[in-house]
């Protein structure tokens, strides 16, 4: 983080734009909104930007009633920080054109990461950037009730609660520390996890009535078609966590949700439990991640999807 460090404290940069990836995330939130408070704590002008819904479940969380969804011409920054994205084009086709910065960071955890920033940290150990921009809080000095809460949010969500394999010994000293600093680790579950919508609730009936699986019984899919969305506007929000229903049933090993966004083009979500779901992503949906979650994008009828899908993910299945 020195480079990151001393980018930050260079006088001569004082407009920031901080960009995560589309269809948000807890990381993606959570690291934003951390950063974006250390950064206004040092004095900086900052603007965060993404194109898609912010999940109502982050709405507890400080700024974030201050995202962007829109960038002008007009707008001008000396520094973007890219936070948590595998892969450039996922954070909105025009936020490079918005202004001619002088410098790009970009922080990451995801495998096989391309490098596009000028100063690069991609720690592929970490279990999310919100552990990472912990240790940068942490050599600055800066770290509060706010800033805490943000970057366990932000670790919290991309353990699945600390359930995942990305889950370390670190993962837990930084969980640690986050709650020495403010954090509250039950208010923090009730606001994400206890707090949905009914209609997530009634949506997520419908979605599990789509369960299919294999002939192997190791890998499902899912998925909602436009017909069953009354708020597709809102999908990626209303959705979250719905992949991991297929992950969960005994013998799966990978679980897909096949989300429509527009007609006949489709937001692609992979779980696992031993395969490399990020290799699929990459190769087949235009997509990265993680290995154990990973997601994409892939246009087709749904009736042909489908079952071309499940054969896919059945030949590139662990040891098959």
């Amino acid at each position: 983080m020195d480079g990151v460090i001393k980018v930050l404290k260079d006088s001569n940069y004082k407009n920031y734009l901080i960009v995560s990836h589309m269809n948000p995330d807890g990381d993606n939130v959570g690291s934003t909104l951390a950063l974006r408070k250390i950064l206004l704590r040092m004095g900086k002008n900052v603007t965060i930007y993404n194109p898609d819904p912010i999940p109502d479940m982050f709405s507890f969380l400080e700024g974030y009633e201050k995202y962007r969804h829109e960038l002008n011409e007009s707008d001008i920054f000396d520094v973007a920080v890219v936070l948590d994205n595998s892969e450039e084009k996922r954070i909105g086709a025009h936020w490079r054109g918005v202004s001619a910065f002088s410098c790009t960071i970009q922080i990451d955890h995801h495998t096989s990461v391309p490098h596009f920033g000028d100063v690069v940290v991609i720690d592929e150990e970490a279990s999310a950037v919100g552990e990472m921009l912990y240790f940068l809080a942490e050599k600055l000095n800066i770290i509060d009730r706010e800033i805490a809460t943000a970057l366990y949010v932000s670790i919290l969500t991309d353990t699945g609660s600390f359930r995942f394999s990305n889950t370390t010994p670190k993962t837990f000293y930084v969980a640690s520390k986050l709650i020495e600093a403010g954090a509250t680790p039950w208010d923090i579950n009730v606001k994400i996890y206890e707090n949905m919508p009914e209609e997530k609730i009634y949506l997520l009936q419908k979605v599990l009535s789509t369960l299919q699986l294999n002939s192997q019984k190791n890998v499902a899919i899912m998925t909602l078609p436009l017909s069953m969305q009354t708020n597709p506007s809102n999908g990626s929000n209303l959705t979250e966590g719905f992949v991991n229903y297929g992950r969960s049933i005994k013998g799966v090993d990978i679980s897909c949700f096949l989300r429509e966004v527009e007609p006949d083009f489709f937001s692609v979500s992979l779980r696992s439990k031993d395969s490399d779901v990020s290799k699929i992503a990459r190769e087949f949906f235009n997509g990265g991640g993680h290995i154990h979650a990973a997601g994409g994008r892939v246009s087709g009828k749904l009736a042909t999807l489908i079952p071309s899908v499940l054969e896919l993910l059945t030949k590139n299945i662990k040891n098959n």
